[in-house]
Formats: C-alpha cells, structure tokens, sequence
C-alpha cells in the first residue's frame, strides 16, 4: 500500500512539474539583431532541452501514476490474520567450532 502511495504522489508531483518544464520552454532565449541604430528584438526562440525533460518527466510520471493507483486499491484491502496453532521451532545459536589436527587447524561455524 505505501508502495502505491509513492507512485501515486511522484507520479502526481512529476506531472505538475513536468508540465511547468514544458510550457516555460516557449520563447525562453531572446534573439537580437542589429538594425543600424542599435541592437533591436528580431526573434525568440525556445529551449529544445528544457522542453524535452518536460515531456519525457510527463511521460514517465504519468506511466509512475498509472502504476500506482492499482497498487494503493489493492494494498488496501483486509487481509485476514491467520493464528499459529503450533509453536514456533526453537532456532540453536550459532557456536564456532575450532578444530585441530596434525599439522592443520580449522574453523567450523553452523548457522
């Protein structure tokens, strides 16, 4: 469920930003040209980079939304608690065993 959560909020989260990314792209860099008197505003053109991480941030915040809805809807649902009628096993500890021979020596360790 907290899985579903994340995706749904970055999703939500990527797609506004994203989406700001893209529409601040348009016209971003001022094109001057010289007309004799002085430098005068000919043309803008817009930031190709800026607009693509915008596009590609919406396109993968909207696949990370779509992922998440179903994984919140199912991660919500009750499961049942199921009670131990048997103990649990007891687990041994985990003891070095050292071992030595003639002209060897070695280390045993069971988990």
């Amino acid at each position: 469920m907290v899985g579903g959560i994340l995706l749904t909020t970055g999703g939500a989260v990527g797609l506004i930003v994203g989406s700001a990314l893209l529409t601040s792209a348009n016209n971003r860099y001022d094109v001057y040209c010289d007309t004799g008197t002085g430098p005068a505003l000919c043309t803008k053109k817009n930031d190709t980079a800026r607009a693509t991480a915008g596009g590609v941030m919406m396109v993968v915040s909207g696949i990370s939304l779509a992922a998440g809805i179903p994984l919140w809807i199912v991660g919500a649902k009750m499961v049942p608690v199921k009670k131990e009628t048997e103990p649990a096993p007891t687990t041994t500890s985990a003891r070095p065993a050292v071992l030595v021979g003639a002209g060897t020596a070695a280390l045993r360790w069971r988990f």
